[in-house]
This record gives C-alpha cells, structure tokens and sequence, in this order.
C-alpha cells in the first residue's frame, strides 16, 4: 500500500522518546529497565515468563502446561479452568475493593455513570440471573448489538460469568450485515437498545434486529435497553 506523502514525511521525521522516569515510576513495571528486563525474559523464556503472569489470576482448575503445539493448532494454558469476570470483578471485591471504582462511562449525550467494583458485581449478577431465567446455560450462544454503554459490559460480563458464548456486532451494521452474522452464529438470544446517538444522530437499533431477525427460527428473545 503506497502512502500520501504527508504520511511519510510525518514517519520520516518521527522520534522515539524515552518516558520521563518520574511517569514510567507509576507504571506496573516502575521503570524503562525494569520493562526492557520483563520484555527479555518473555522473549527468552516465554513459558516461565507467561506462566508468572498467569498465576496472578485466580484459576478453578491449574493448567497442565504453559504452551503446546505450533502455528494453526497454538494451546496455551491447556488443562486449565479459569473465568474472566471472576477474575475482573470477585477477585478484586476479595481483596477490598468494593468501593474502588471501576467503570466511568459518559455517553454522547453528556449523560455519566460512575460504577464502583461492588456496583458493577450486582449489576452483572443481575443481568445473569435474567439470561438464566430466559433458560440459557453454559455453551449457549448470545448476540449482543449495542453501542458503548454501561449495558454492553455488563452483558459481556454476565455471559462470562455463565459460560455462554457471546458475539458482540458492530451496532453500526445494517440489517442485512447484523442478519449475516446472526445467520452464521445461531444465537438463542439478542441484547440491543432502542437506539444509539452517533455523531449527532439518533440511529434505530432495534428496528434493524427486527428486520434481521424475521423468518430466523433460532432467536427466542430479544431484550431491550431503552437508551434514547
């Protein structure tokens, strides 16, 4: 791909500058050294090095080994049994941080919600409960075709927290686009919102999941957030 002119000589006269220390101080590794030393020992020895980081998670069930395979059939972690919303949300409220917060949002409109850890903990337990009721359980398939608000994390979360294979959809897509990609991933259920503001407009949602989902047998519910 040729680049614009402008491109390259922006590339061209591009410099790599080393970060203030006072900064790379308040950073996980502390310092430049300390990050060049992590970045030779995960070049040097990956599986120990991979095998540090991952036991700082919490794991139901410890893996078996660290990295098998190769190139198209790559295993990590092989044996292991972890969840990643327990290791976003419980694992922090175990160690005190019910009050930290833990998700500012502020949508186009101006509109901010502050969660903390143990807010966001009851919101995702919630939502969970409600895709129980609607009978799904580990393995089921959920489509999820919202814009960037507080519900799309929180239904990430819970279907994390169940085991439920989810697929998030650009809420861009139009109807013919969403219905394809429905069509290829069989979802029980749907979660959208009425509308979403983008860029100034107010774009209908849940008026696309309507057509998208006419005649497909597999999808049982939709659920709603009423955002506009």
């Amino acid at each position: 791909m040729i680049q614009p002119p402008d491109q390259i000589e922006m590339v061209r006269e591009s410099q790599l500058r080393p970060l203030d220390p006072q900064r790379a101080a308040r950073t996980h590794a502390g310092s430049i050294e300390a990050f060049d030393r992590l970045l030779r020992e995960s070049q040097e020895n990956p599986e120990s090095f991979w095998a540090q980081v991952a036991s700082e998670l919490d794991w139901m069930k410890p893996w078996e080994s660290v990295r098998k395979g190769g190139f198209q059939r790559l295993e990590y972690f092989s044996g292991g049994i972890s969840n990643v919303c327990w290791n976003l949300l419980d694992r922090h409220l175990r160690h005190g941080a019910d009050n930290r917060v833990a998700l500012i949002w502020e949508g186009e409109d101006f509109a901010t919600r502050i969660y903390t850890y143990r807010m966001l903990y009851h919101e995702v337990n919630k939502f969970a409960n409600v895709l129980k009721r609607f009978g799904l359980h580990k393995g089921d398939a959920v489509a999820i075709f919202l814009p960037n608000l507080v519900e799309t994390i929180v239904a990430v979360l819970a279907c994390y927290r169940l085991g439920i294979i989810f697929n998030t959809i650009f809420s861009g897509f139009s109807a013919p686009a969403l219905r394809s990609r429905l069509e290829n991933f069989d979802p029980r259920l749907i979660v959208t919102s009425d509308a979403a503001y983008r860029r100034g407009h107010t774009l209908p949602l849940k008026e696309k999941v309507d057509e998208a989902i006419r005649g497909l047998g597999v999808v049982e519910t939709v659920i709603v957030v009423r955002r506009c």
